[in-house]
Parts: C-alpha cells; structure tokens; sequence
C-alpha cells in the first residue's frame, strides 16, 4: 500500500510539473505573438521564453523533485515500519454457539464488536453452519472472509 502512494506521489508531482510548463508556454506564447514578430521570424514549434521564465520554472521542478523525494522517503518509513498481521486460531468446541465464537474472536481482536458479529452469522443463515476444530484467521480479514473461514468444511 505504501509502495502505491509513493507512486502516485511521484506521477502527480510530474503531473504538476507538466501542467506548469504548459501554463506557462501557454501564457508565453499569447505575451510572445506580438513581441516575436516584432523581432524575428520564430517556427510553430519554438517557443521563445525569457531567462528568468525558464529559471522560475527550472526551480519549480527542482522543488517537485525534492517534495517527491521526501514523499518516497516518507513511504519507504513506512513499509519499514509496517506492523505485522496478527493472527489467531480459532478452536471451535461441539457446543459452542454464535455468542461463544465471536466474543473469541472479539477478545483476541479479530473483529470490533461481538454482538454485531453474532447478528451477521444470524442474518446470513449460517449460525448452524460453524464447522468444528481449528481455524487460522488473521486481523486484516473482513467479517464475510472470518465467516466463509469459520463454515468452510474441513
């Protein structure tokens, strides 16, 4: 995930690059018509700009170029930093119910809140479903993953 910010940092950074030299060639080319054919003759494809335009706006790149640097040191830190998955096993006992297994789940941090949990198995009709034994879950899991894991025959 860190690796596609640092991604979409660095391709907005030269999406902003790019659109500022285009405003200013833009702005260069309308304060440009008539000073150019004052003085000489200029080919469509040339654009005439003045020192100081092209130093702001070598500048301007310079500064996006550090911004996007510090942006993918930023999300280096953070894939460095990610914290592992934590994960649990469930064993499930013959004579466990809804409420028993999902305040398991909610006392090792597998979901948020237990009885919302127990209304889910309940609501999508798989309360009889729970399979005996041992189930590997892991933190980043959904509720509808936790639960086609813990139905799932074995």
């Amino acid at each position: 995930m860190s690796v596609k910010v640092a991604l979409r940092s660095f391709g907005i950074g030269l999406f902003v690059a790019g659109a500022s030299l285009s405003l200013f060639q833009m702005q260069n080319e309308a304060k440009s018509n008539s000073t150019v054919k004052d003085t000489k003759t200029v080919s469509k494809d040339s654009v005439v700009m003045k020192k100081a335009e092209v130093k702001d706006l070598e500048e301007q790149i310079a500064q996006l170029q550090q911004k996007n640097k510090e942006l993918q040191q930023a999300s280096k830190k953070k894939i460095d930093s990610a914290p592992e998955v934590k994960t649990f096993t469930l064993n499930v006992e013959a004579g466990m119910g809804t409420r028993e297994v999902s305040k398991k789940l909610k006392n090792a941090g597998m979901i948020a809140d237990a009885n919302t949990f127990e209304a889910y198995i309940i609501n999508a009709g798989k309360s009889s479903s729970i399979q005996l034994g041992k189930t590997e879950l892991n933190a980043s899991m959904s509720q509808k993953e936790i639960l086609q894991a813990i139905t799932k025959r074995k």
